[in-house]
């Protein structure tokens, strides 16, 4: 701080701790061909729908799995969902949602395509659907119209491929 130190002991200190937790890569390829991942509105709405369905679905607390989202290359053109147990160690839930994957999404296409508030826009969210206190600085950027048709086509495809 400016001033002379007398002491000659050095202690080293770290000032942060890993854990190790379960973590889910999400990748969509092929159609519907989504968003660039510098679309940060697409692909945040899409993580916390996500989030959210997965948390309504397996009826745990939304503060016990997270997500994120990158980008799948270093050219940064397709992206991916990230999510994890936000429980040291893991819970388990990551591997409950891939096993309920396909309950998820269509819990996230309904959490979008219909807001149980009236007053809700689709190109835009609040607290019934998107919304909440930890994403408070993003609310400008979370949309649920764009989720909601994308998820659409995704599903519409899932079940051709199923029928097929």
């Amino acid at each position: 701080w400016g001033s002379r130190c007398s002491s000659s002991y050095v202690v080293t200190t770290h000032l942060a701790f890993q854990f190790g937790t379960d973590t889910l890569q999400v990748r969509f390829a092929g159609d519907p061909v989504t968003p660039p991942i510098n679309d940060e509105a697409f692909w945040l709405s899409l993580q916390t729908t996500l989030v959210a369905a997965a948390a309504e679905v397996l009826a745990i607390p939304l503060s016990d799995i997270a997500g994120t989202y990158r980008s799948q290359f270093q050219a940064g053109a397709g992206g991916e969902l990230v999510m994890y147990d936000r429980v040291p160690g893991g819970a388990g839930y990551v591997e409950r949602i891939v096993g309920q994957l396909g309950t998820i999404l269509q819990a996230a296409l309904d959490r979008t395509r219909s807001c149980r508030n009236p007053l809700c826009d689709l190109e835009g969210s609040c607290y019934a659907c998107l919304r909440s206190y930890g994403n408070q600085f993003k609310w400008n950027l979370l949309k649920r119209g764009p989720v909601a048709r994308w998820l659409e086509q995704l599903m519409e495809r899932r079940i051709n491929a199923a029928v097929s």
